[in-house]
């Protein structure tokens, strides 16, 4: 449904770009794998430097009272 609403490229979020990479027929997967994988690295990354921290705010949210 996006797509019907995103006619712009300059306004098309990242899953689109994966999009770019699906042919009618064929498909490039190693494009597609490299991509998902640029797009996932920041947030692994994030968490992987705030992981105690995370912990920290999860289980003091957990507490009651």
């Amino acid at each position: 449904m996006a797509n019907t609403f995103l006619t712009s490229e300059d306004i098309k979020t990242i899953p689109f770009s994966i999009m770019k990479f699906a042919g009618e027929y064929s498909s490039n997967y190693g494009a597609q794998f490299a991509v998902m994988t640029i797009i996932a690295l920041p947030t692994i990354l994030i968490y992987l430097l705030f992981t105690e921290q995370m912990t920290k705010g999860i289980t003091a949210g957990a507490v009651k009272g």
